[in-house]
C-alpha cells in the first residue's frame, strides 16, 4: 500500500510529516499517481492557506482520491465534516495508519490523542534537520487559530538528543528546532530554551543550530543567558521574533504577551553584542480590526527605524473560533492598499540591507541544491553546484531583497 503526504504551513508541519512518514508501515511515494492514499497535513494560520487547501481538497475528492486530513485545520470542524473524512489531530501523529485504514474503508475517524513525541521514530532529509522542540503555545491573542489546533507540550531534553544524535548520524549539518512559540519550550517540564541550548551544544559535531519562532518577551526574560550562548559559532546570528504591529496600543488590543519595546530592547541588545552580521526576522499583520491610520503609520516608521532583514508580511484575515473574526472588519481596499505599501517599504529596506555584503567573503553551508546559508542565516545562491552539506568559502558579487549571490572560491 502507498501513502502520498502534501505539506502545507510552517517549519512545525514539515516535522509533523517527517514524523509521519517514519511511522507508517506502509511505502511513502513522491506523487500523487502512485498514491493508494493522500495525506493532506495541512494549516489553518491565514485564509488564503486555508482557500487553497480546500480547493485541493475538493480537486482529490472529485477524483475519487482516497484522503486523510492532518493538521492544524482538523481543529475547524465545519471542514472536517463538509468533507467527511478521516481527520487525524496534530497530537496523534503517531496514530497515522489508523487514519489510513479508516481512509481505504471510507470510515469517518477523528483521532485527537495526545502523544510524547520524542518516543517516535523520524526520519530526516539531509543536511537539514527539522526538530520540533515543542508544539502550542502560552499565549492568547485574538487573532490565532494555532492555539486552537495544537495542545501545548513541550520534549524532554533527553527526547531532543536522541532525535540529534539520529540526525547527525544521517548526515545532517542544520538543526532547524522548531516550534509554535519556542521561546516557551520547557514551562511543563520545568527547564527552558537556555538550559536545551547549553546540552545540544555540549555535543561534540559541527552543526549550525537555526532557532524558530519566538514571541518577543520570552527572549528578554533570558537575554544575558542567550547572549552568551549566541557566542558560539554553531548558532545561526540569527533570531525570528514576531512583533506584528509598531503600535502599542495594538499590541494590546490583539492580546499580545509582549509589547513593542520588548522587541526593540532585545533587538538593540543582540546588534550592539554582534554588529551588522545577524539576521533579524519578524512578522507583520495589516488590517487586523481594530487597526486605525495612525497605528498603521507606527508600523511604517518601526519598519523604518528598526530596518528587520525578512518581515513575514500578512494580510489580516478573520480566523475561525477566534475573538478578533468577531469584530467589525476594516474594508478589503483598506487593507490591501496597507499591505501594498508596507510591502514595498520591506522590500526597499531588505535590498539595502543586503547592498552591504557585498565584496566580503563568507563561509557558507550548503543547505539547497544551488543554495547556501552564511553563519548569519543569510541565503546565498551559489554560482556552482556544490554538494549538499559541505562548507565552502563565497565571495559576495551581487544581492536583491531576498538573497546574495556568491562566486564559489
Amino acid at each position: 500500500m502507498k501513502v502520498y503526504f502534501e505539506t502545507y504551513g510552517c517549519t512545525l508541519n514539515q516535522a509533523d510529516t517527517e514524523i509521519m512518514k517514519k511511522v507508517t508501515e506502509h511505502q511513502v511515494v513522491d506523487n500523487e499517481e502512485e498514491a493508494d492514499v493522500i495525506v493532506i497535513n495541512s494549516c489553518g494560520v491565514k485564509g488564503p492557506t486555508e482557500a487553497k487547501i480546500i480547493h485541493r481538497l475538493e480537486q482529490l475528492k472529485s477524483q475519487n482520491k482516497k484522503l486523510v486530513l492532518a493538521g492544524c485545520l482538523t481543529a475547524n470542524k465545519k471542514i472536517v465534516e463538509k468533507f467527511n473524512l478521516p481527520a487525524i489531530s496534530t497530537s496523534a501523529i503517531n496514530r497515522i495508519d489508523q487514519a489510513i485504514a479508516a481512509s481505504l474503508k471510507g470510515e469517518k475517524i477523528m483521532i485527537n490523542s495526545l502523544d510524547r513525541r520524542g518516543n517516535i521514530p523520524k526520519s530526516f532529509s539531509p543536511p537539514i534537520a527539522r526538530i520540533p522542540i515543542q508544539q502550542g503555545c502560552l499565549s492568547a491573542c485574538h487573532f490565532c487559530f494555532t492555539k486552537l489546533a495544537r495542545k501545548y507540550l513541550s520534549l524532554g531534553i533527553g527526547e531532543i538528543i536522541r532525535w540529534i544524535n539520529a540526525a547527525i548520524y544521517d548526515g545532517c549539518k542544520e538543526l532547524e528546532l522548531t516550534g509554535t512559540d519556542l521561546g516557551s519550550y520547557g514551562k511543563d517540564i520545568n527547564v527552558n530554551l537556555v538550559e536545551l541550548l547549553s546540552t545540544v551544544l555540549s555535543l561534540p559535531y559541527d552543526f549550525r543550530i537555526r532557532l524558530g519562532m519566538s514571541s518577543p518577551h520570552y527572549f528578554k526574560n533570558m537575554l544575558d543567558e542567550l547572549l552568551k550562548i549566541y557566542e558560539d559559532k554553531r548558532i545561526y546570528k540569527f533570531f525570528h521574533l514576531s512583533v506584528q504591529t509598531g503600535s502599542e496600543k495594538l499590541v494590546k488590543d490583539m492580546n499580545r504577551s509582549h509589547t513593542v519595546k520588548d522587541w526593540i530592547d532585545v533587538k538593540n541588545a543582540f546588534r550592539e553584542k554582534f554588529g551588522e552580521e545577524f539576521t533579524v526576522v519578524t512578522d507583520i499583520i495589516v488590517g487586523y480590526p481594530t487597526e486605525t491610520e495612525d497605528d498603521f503609520e507606527q508600523t511604517l516608521k518601526f519598519i523604518e527605524n528598526h530596518r528587520p532583514d525578512v518581515v513575514n508580511l500578512s494580510k489580516f484575515t478573520p480566523r475561525p473560533g477566534t475573538v478578533a473574526a468577531k469584530l467589525r472588519q476594516l474594508p478589503s481596499d483598506v487593507i490591501k492598499r496597507r499591505s501594498v505599501i508596507a510591502n514595498e517599504l520591506i522590500k526597499k529596506i531588505a535590498a539595502e540591507n543586503n547592498k552591504k555584503y557585498i565584496g566580503k567573503e563568507y563561509q557558507v553551508l550548503v543547505t539547497e541544491p544551488g543554495k547556501a546559508r552564511t553563519n548569519f542565516y543569510r541565503q546565498v545562491v551559489l554560482d556552482k553546484e556544490v554538494k549538499l552539506g559541505e562548507f565552502v568559502y563565497v565571495y559576495i558579487e551581487d544581492s536583491n531583497h531576498s538573497s546574495l549571490f556568491g562566486k564559489v572560491l
